[in-house]
């Protein structure tokens, strides 16, 4: 599930990947799998091999991804994929604004800037095309913008969505240094049927403050072919502190100003997280 492409919108969702991309996933697994069993140590390891399972496994890998007329599995794994996708997808995003914007200091893994569907080691340490990030972050304007964001958010889970997203919160935190080292952290509480669907979270340093607030339990948001149910976020109430009200907040992934006190379904346009800022230089 993790290594699988997203599906293309317009097409099936049965339709497979290409045999190239087939092709060189059977090599990545076999790598990935040689790896997991020695170490689980049950039918070989480094210092015991056992051969003849090795090749076992290295012909299950090659056999099951591999299309066949008289096999489904494929195609039921692109089914899978194409309903758990959008959530996956959202899950990540609300997962990056927090990394963020938490207390401390964030890492971020060469290659992670974009989509990146790979196991563990070694496959995630192949080389990372750094001139496609250079040439893809040109096509984003550097500074946030209400017209930019609705135009890279329509794109659905693309990677200039989520490489937009890093840029604006590394800029951010560049942009208001002592709000994200020094800043609080205080929980805000929610309200409304649909409450548990968002969590939030308060930053303060002196007169700036950021609210993070993202989505959760997404799959519950979702219906079964992977659309987002209607009114979702409707009616879900934030706890703002009081000295907080009526402040005017801006969006950093939107550049967007925004009125005091907003809803969280306007929060949610266009782009499904926020974080916004207010008293900031």
């Amino acid at each position: 599930m993790g290594l699988w492409p997203a599906p293309v919108p317009g097409r099936r969702v049965d339709d497979l990947p290409s045999t190239e991309w087939l092709e060189a996933t059977k090599e990545r697994v076999e790598q990935y799998m040689m790896k997991a069993v020695k170490e689980a140590k049950t039918f070989t390891s480094w210092t015991d091999p056992d051969p003849a399972f090795e090749e076992a496994v290295r012909q299950f890998i090659r056999v099951v991804l591999t299309p066949r007329d008289e096999s489904t599995f494929l195609s039921d794994v692109s089914r899978f994929v194409a309903r758990i996708a959008p959530a996956g997808a959202l899950n990540t995003l609300a997962r990056l604004c927090v990394h963020y914007t938490s207390p401390g200091i964030p890492d971020t893994y060469q290659g992670d800037e974009l989509w990146f569907r790979a196991l563990v080691d070694p496959d995630n340490r192949r080389p990372v095309d750094f001139r496609a990030r250079q040439m893809l972050l040109q096509t984003i304007p550097g500074l946030p913008d209400v017209a930019t964001a609705a135009d890279i958010a329509s794109e659905g889970a693309s990677d200039r969505l989520k490489l937009h997203l890093v840029r604006s919160l590394l800029h951010a935190r560049r942009a208001n240094p002592e709000l994200f080292r020094e800043g609080s952290y205080e929980p805000i509480p929610t309200g409304g049927v649909r409450s548990g669907h968002v969590f939030a979270f308060l930053r303060r340093h002196g007169e700036q403050a950021v609210l993070v607030l993202v989505p959760r339990l997404i799959a519950g948001c979702f219906g079964k072919r992977g659309e987002p149910r209607s009114a979702a976020w409707e009616e879900i109430t934030l706890g703002l502190p009081a000295e907080l009200a009526g402040r005017q907040w801006r969006s950093v992934i939107t550049g967007q100003p925004l009125p005091a006190d907003p809803s969280v379904e306007a929060l949610f346009t266009p782009v499904p997280v926020a974080v916004l800022i207010t008293g900031n230089r």
